[in-house]
């Protein structure tokens, strides 16, 4: 569309000067058209929706794309001066409302609204026909998630003439090497409509009845549930009409509600985390059919822990298959993340630490480092085991966010007392820094490439290189996927890792990059990635300081701490046990 220029004709405009005065601005009005329509392009955030505005009336909606006339363009060029309607049909603005016009955003309540064509834009000379392009897709049936990888939608100018476009905000640019823009599409309405089947199978009351199961920590490892399961039952609140309304919506396509629903089921696929929409075929929805057959809580608890056992959960439990060996080297070479594969154990300037531990003289640390744990009464023996700070002191019982709070901020040296047998975790990271990353938590722009490992059966101190007793911690943090955010990723769980010096994790066993911690583009070759795992070595053993003992909620374990107070300030070490996490 050409910017409009009457310079051609400024002789004959003279001679009726007073009545062009009183008529439009057609100029202006489309250079103030063309401004409003890219401040929104600049200022649209996602999600957007497509809509079936651009489908004339008599058309079908679900009709092919054939008996589609750009409807849309037609109401614009309709809602014109005659006069001007030519000079205004053009090609480029045409396939700029074909495909963009149409675009609407959804908010919390299932409304729409359309991101152009606001009257205001337009002036005297547009103003009515954004108006009713605006009508028409506020009324249109959203249809699918719009994405596209284009930076500048359009054609802001071609042959020296302006026309409909313009930059969008980069958080609207999709960018992923696996999946283009319309494949990704096609997997979020298909995500949709597996979302809508399970809401029509199952009731509120037992996602009700989960919800509480599972924010009670009675089911075993109920933090990698619980994040879906609380999703799920706020998207229930929010859907009119609860269970009934997903069947009779087919029977009212257009009712208010149903309409309300569809577009709150587009909204919740286009937001939800990886794998929250497939709710029959994850571990909320055989707890749900556990909870619908009316199983007894003892079977239920049982049959979900055998399901969510660390050997079980998201681990395949056979061999890879060529096919999937093969689909898994073409997705780390489209994704260039070979490198990441290649783990080390971490070491201490790897971690985000909340407390570090000053050169640790050897005259501060008790006497009895490295001794076996002390017996009940041997505070009372003479010249008996325990420190001239701590001797007949009794221990104070916390929890970890009272310590971390109170205690960690203001303390000098911490010893913790290791047992014969504990559950050591080892933090992990990449041996190439700059690999890309292939981790849930590890963004481009903030890097954070470390896992952990433990094991299910406790195992010898002497394996992770200690001896029971009183050991120095030579630092203390929260677990990786926290470091960011503490409340991001919690279906990780929480936890807290004290790390012990001279603590390394024994030779074997893998490189623990577990399929539950990796990213979703990862997920259908997790059986070839658990393989490599298996087969990997970690490196990195002689620097390792990212191992020792946690404090993880609903462990059974309980830490028991001594804490010097900082160098050159009165007092001895205090006693601590943190038996809980809050």
């Amino acid at each position: 569309m050409s910017t409009p220029t009457r310079d051609e004709t400024a002789a004959s405009q003279s001679t009726t000067e007073t009545a062009t005065s009183e008529a439009p601005d057609h100029d202006r009005d489309y250079a103030a058209l063309l401004a409003g329509l890219r401040a929104r392009l600049a200022a649209a955030r996602g999600p957007l929706f497509t809509t079936d505005a651009d489908v004339p009336d008599s058309a079908p909606p679900d009709g092919p794309r054939a008996q589609r006339r750009d409807a849309l363009f037609d109401l614009f060029l309709d809602g014109l001066d005659p006069a001007l309607r030519q000079e205004y049909t053009c090609s480029a603005c045409r396939r700029f409302v074909r495909r963009f016009g149409g675009l609407v955003t959804i908010d919390e309540n299932g409304r729409t609204a359309p991101l152009f064509w606001d009257a205001a834009d337009g002036g005297a000379t547009f103003g009515p026909a954004l108006k009713r392009m605006r009508d028409r897709v506020s009324a249109a049936r959203v249809t699918g998630v719009f994405l596209s990888a284009e930076p500048v939608w359009g054609t802001p100018e071609a042959g020296g003439w302006t026309h409909f476009g313009g930059p969008v905000d980069a958080s609207l640019v999709h960018d992923h090497a696996l999946l283009n823009a319309g494949q990704r599409m096609a997997a979020l309405a298909h995500d949709r409509e597996t979302l809508e089947r399970a809401l029509g199978i199952y009731d509120q009351k037992h996602v009700k009845v989960a919800l509480r199961l599972l924010d009670s920590e009675q089911l075993y490892r109920s933090e990698k549930v619980l994040g879906v399961a609380k999703w799920l039952d706020g998207l229930m609140q929010q859907l009119p009409g609860g269970k009934k309304a997903s069947k009779k919506s087919g029977k009212k396509k257009g009712g208010k509600k149903a309409r309300r629903r569809a577009n709150l089921l587009w909204r919740a696929a286009a937001t939800a985390p990886p794998g929250f929409c497939h709710v029959r075929s994850t571990m909320i929805g055989t707890l749900l059919d556990d909870i619908a057959a009316g199983k007894r809580y003892d079977d239920v608890a049982r049959a979900f822990a055998a399901k969510m056992h660390p050997l079980q959960y998201q681990r395949p439990q056979a061999a890879p298959k060529k096919g999937n060996i093969q689909q898994a080297e073409k997705i780390i070479a489209q994704l260039g993340s070979a490198g990441a594969l290649k783990r080390r154990l971490a070491r201490l300037d790897d971690l985000d630490l909340l407390w570090r531990s000053p050169t640790i003289p050897q005259d501060v640390l008790s006497a009895d480092v490295g001794e076996e744990p002390a017996g009940v009464f041997d505070h009372l023996k003479p010249g008996g085991k325990g420190s001239a700070a701590t001797r007949g002191t009794r221990p104070t019982k916390m929890t970890w966010v009272k310590f971390r709070k109170r205690v960690l901020p203001n303390a000098g040296h911490i010893e913790l007392l290791v047992p014969e047998r504990g559950g050591f975790y080892a933090f992990v990271t990449a041996a190439e820094p700059d690999a890309p990353p292939i981790i849930q938590w590890d963004d481009p722009k903030r890097r954070n490439p470390v896992t952990w490992y433990t094991y299910m059966e406790p195992k010898p101190a002497r394996e992770w290189g200690l001896t029971a007793g009183w050991q120095p911690l030579t630092g203390v943090c929260l677990f990786p996927h926290m470091w960011a955010d503490e409340d991001g990723h919690s279906h990780q769980g929480k936890g807290a890792l004290f790390v012990i010096r001279g603590c390394v994790a024994p030779e074997g066993g893998g490189s623990g990059l577990f399929p539950e911690f990796l990213r979703s583009e990862y997920r259908a070759v997790r059986a070839t990635m658990e393989a490599f795992s298996k087969a990997a070595t970690l490196s990195g053993r002689a620097a390792a300081g990212g191992c020792g003992l946690a404090m993880r909620p609903g462990s059974n374990a309980e830490l028991k701490l001594r804490v010097h107070p900082p160098a050159g300030e009165p007092g001895g070490a205090l006693s601590y046990i943190i038996d809980r996490w809050d």
